[in-house]
């Protein structure tokens, strides 16, 4: 019976001790590793630049068994368009989602923020940057000017609407109004552009002296332009571009300009009114310019003579003249040109350009009272030391294009100062020939 007992409680102490051995009864587990980053919320926002994004940045991490993975450290940077995050490192918490907060930089466009764990590839936030409301209106050009009553100023009224940051606002309506000495303004109202800009024409009142206009924005103060209008009197300007000098008149409507030509020795290739030109311009021998003869030179061109003949445009192969010096003043051009020979060939046996022994000076302006008549003034200096004889001059010759049907001329006397001009008119057929003879279609003699 003794012996019986002692078994019994053996087996029990063995039964406990394999108890105590077997499986981990609820004991550590092993932590989970980060195996990928993915984008929960935040991407593709929109926010006025400078300023905090409106929805948090979020991302969740899990391991390769797609369980979310909580303590993981992200790290959040911006890598486009400025700005900054906060804070720049979090960490996941029980359901594998970190956080962060994205103030955009203070450009207008594109932003980038990422969000990195470990050596695991980033995500990306992309945002844009656009301006707030609009702030502030303030004037781009167009103040300041000046013309002839009734007539619409040469340059738009711009102004530009801008929010708090100085960063220019689209699609805001701004109200144009003219406030003193009469006139109008086209369009009464416009539209910012991408730029923040807006503009409208201004056309001055009918009473010489000072006009005001106003650009406003509802809820923002507004923006004065002056500008003053004179009496009836053309606006004239000279200017110039890379081929071409210009002397143009402007009043109301009518736009009247001269064009020379600085390739070709300055000669005058336009004569327009509102773009219509009348001035033939198809080869060196032609447009308004000065050629000089001489009396005792043989011209015939079929014998292949042609002799002292300085063109200030240049030669028949298309040789343009040297301009010497050109001026440009507020209303007027000066020119001073070495003209070349028409047929270098019948004269030298030099290849090429054959400068002339003579220097023609120009001076081309508006005449006072009338804004589509311009006086040309020139001044020929012989400085050879050999004598031509006097024969009817080129001074100037005019090709006109067959749009001109009638010319209108002095025939007189040498004109002497304060006399009384003549003229007649006659009706003129140019011709379209190229060639030295139709020079004399038209000829104005001294």
């Amino acid at each position: 019976m003794r012996l019986h007992l002692v078994r019994v409680f053996a087996l029990a102490v063995v039964s406990l001790g394999l108890a105590a051995c077997g499986g981990d009864g609820g004991g550590h587990k092993r932590p989970s590793v980060p195996a990928s980053i993915t984008i929960v919320s935040g991407n593709s926002q929109t926010g006025v630049a400078g300023s905090a994004l409106p929805a948090a940045l979020n991302v969740s991490v899990k391991d390769s068994s797609g369980r979310a993975v909580a303590g993981a450290s992200v790290s959040w940077a911006v890598i486009a368009g400025g700005g900054s995050v906060t804070p720049t490192t979090s960490t996941t918490d029980s359901a594998g989602v970190a956080t962060t907060n994205w103030t955009l930089g203070a450009a207008l466009g594109a932003n980038r923020a990422t969000a990195t764990v470990g050596t695991l590839p980033a995500v990306g936030f992309d945002a844009t940057g656009v301006a707030g409301p609009a702030a502030s209106v303030s004037i781009v050009s167009g103040n300041g000017q000046g013309g002839a009553v009734g007539t619409e100023l040469p340059a738009a009224l711009t102004v530009r609407v801008t929010d708090s940051g100085a960063r220019p606002v689209a699609g805001v309506t701004v109200t144009w109004a003219v406030t003193a000495g009469g006139g109008t303004v086209t369009p009464a109202s416009s539209v910012t552009d991408s730029g923040g800009a807006a503009n409208t024409r201004w056309t001055l009142g009918a009473t010489a002296g000072a006009n005001r206009a106003t650009a406003t924005v509802a809820g923002l103060p507004g923006v004065t332009f002056d500008a003053t209008g004179s009496a009836a009197g053309p606006m004239v300007r000279a200017y110039e571009d890379s081929e071409f000098l210009y002397l143009e008149s402007r009043m109301g409507v009518d736009v009247a300009r001269i064009g020379l030509r600085k390739s070709w020795g300055g000669a005058i290739t336009e004569a327009s009114l509102n773009g219509v030109d009348y001035v033939n311009d198809d080869n060196p021998g032609r447009q308004i310019q000065v050629s000089l003869w001489d009396g005792n030179a043989k011209y015939d061109e079929a014998a292949g003579f042609w002799q002292w003949n300085p063109v200030e445009a240049g030669d028949h192969f298309y040789h343009g003249s040297p301009l010497l010096e050109a001026r440009l003043a507020a209303e007027s051009i000066y020119t001073r040109t070495q003209p070349i020979h028409w047929a270098p060939e019948n004269i030298s046996s030099v290849i090429g350009p054959l400068l002339g022994d003579a220097y023609i000076e120009k001076w081309v302006s508006v005449v006072p009272g009338h804004h589509r008549a311009f006086k040309v003034h020139y001044r020929i200096t012989h400085f050879g030391t050999d004598a031509h004889a006097n024969m009817l001059q080129e001074l100037p010759v005019m090709y006109v294009n067959p749009n001109v049907p009638n010319i209108v001329y002095y025939a007189g006397l040498p004109i002497q100062l304060g006399a009384g001009l003549g003229s007649r008119v006659r009706q003129f057929h140019p011709r379209r020939r190229r060639g030295r003879d139709a020079c004399h279609d038209l000829r104005i003699a001294r």
